[in-house]
């Protein structure tokens, strides 16, 4: 096996390419995506399509209810131009209010994150 030696300053091997906040997963893409949802969801996914050039990677989705961690699911994703993958929470009614997402990878550098709002029904 040849390793090779990779410069400090080399392009990031994980780019995340897709994030998307959504009801359900079918055929591996997500269906009714937005950004508010009713306090009646009982879980919501966070769907991501990373590119990762290099070897096996651990990826975390961080899920946050004001400003508080609430989760982080961890999970590896292998070498693809475009994984898919995705995570669910589950939402109790009486959080109301501001969410987000980081996507984040094992040495908890943030590849990117977006917010989403549950509303009182």
């Amino acid at each position: 096996d040849i390793k090779i030696k990779r410069d400090e300053g080399e392009v990031d091997i994980l780019v995340l390419k897709e994030i998307k906040i959504c009801r359900s997963i079918e055929d591996r893409n997500p269906v009714q995506i937005s950004k508010f949802f009713n306090s009646s969801v009982d879980s919501l996914f966070c769907y991501t399509k990373i590119q990762n050039k290099g070897e096996k990677k651990e990826i975390r989705h961080v899920w946050y209810f004001k400003n508080e961690i609430k989760t982080q699911i961890k999970y590896n994703i292998r070498r693809s131009n475009v994984y898919r993958s995705w995570t669910l929470k589950n939402i109790n009614p009486n959080e109301i209010g501001e969410w987000k997402v980081e996507i984040q990878d094992s040495n908890g550098k943030i590849l990117g994150s977006t917010k989403f709002y549950i509303q009182d029904t």
